[in-house]
């Protein structure tokens, strides 16, 4: 798990370590993404009274635990399926490990800003504001660096596979937002039609 802190200095030596399996794990990336999930988690809900703009209670849990680990887990598929298409090298495990090493600067900026939160005042929002973006950008190069070093990629190669793994994952979405839809149509449909039979058989 503290190989993470390796990829801040050394990030293409990393993953090439970290393809080659002599650095890093598949629990020590299951373990990152659920520290990752507790310090979002965190950062919604725990900011200094000025930049808390969401009362904690009013925040719906369930979906956003359902968003963070399913848009996680469906990059890694999507990833896999797009780069398998394009003979990239890396293994489905690769991916698995490569996103959470590579969202170690977006962790560490999301702890700054909540506990800066507590101390600043609302004149000093652009320094929350720019460690929040150097955070995610510093993250989305080592996701870069990731797909292109775990495929054996070119950096213009390693853009088209992430534009083409993001796009994957918009119409899995959409479908599943159909099927969802759809789903719920029916089960009401069937559920009128059943009130109505037991309706009509006691009447």
């Amino acid at each position: 798990t503290l190989y993470l802190f390796r990829f801040f200095k050394h990030p293409i030596d990393s993953f090439y370590e970290l393809k080659a399996g002599n650095k890093g794990s598949s629990l020590g990336a299951t373990i990152i993404y659920f520290v990752m999930f507790v310090v979002y988690m965190v950062s919604l809900t725990s900011k200094g009274f000025i930049y808390q703009k969401v009362a904690p209670e009013d925040i719906d849990y369930q979906s956003i635990t359902l968003g963070y680990f399913a848009i996680s887990m469906l990059f890694v598929v999507c990833n896999y399926l797009v780069t398998s298409i394009n003979d990239g090298e890396g293994k489905l495990i690769h991916i698995y490990k490569m996103l959470p090493y590579s969202m170690g600067p977006a962790m560490m900026s999301l702890i700054i800003v909540t506990i800066a939160s507590h101390f600043l005042t609302h004149n000093e929002v652009f320094f929350l504001q720019i460690t929040n973006l150097a955070g995610i950008v510093w993250s989305g190069l080592l996701i870069l660096l990731g797909v292109q070093e775990i495929h054996s990629y070119t950096t213009r190669d390693a853009i088209k596979s992430i534009l083409f793994t993001l796009l994957f994952m918009l119409i899995i979405a959409v479908i599943l937002l159909i099927i969802i839809i759809m789903g719920e149509q029916l089960y009401q449909f069937l559920e009128s039609v059943i009130k109505e039979v037991i309706r009509n058989v006691t009447a």
